[in-house]
């Protein structure tokens, strides 16, 4: 069983090409999936909430979780 989930053919193309593919990948963490779920969730019912935060350390996946 192969847990590749590239296009094999990425293996044969150019460097750049293959960086370029990777620069733009992303993996969803477990508590990432958690927190996106708990945040769509608050703004579909946010309860009299006017204002929601997001924050954390640089590289916690704030701008991950936006996009």
């Amino acid at each position: 069983m192969s847990n590749v989930i590239f296009p094999l053919e990425l293996l044969k193309s150019p460097i750049t090409q293959r960086i370029a593919y990777f620069e733009n990948f992303t993996v969803a963490h477990p508590k990432l999936r958690k927190v996106y779920k708990t945040l769509m969730r608050t703004i579909s019912e946010p309860a009299g909430a006017s204002f929601i935060f997001v924050y954390g350390a640089s590289g916690v996946g704030k701008t991950t979780l936006r996009k």
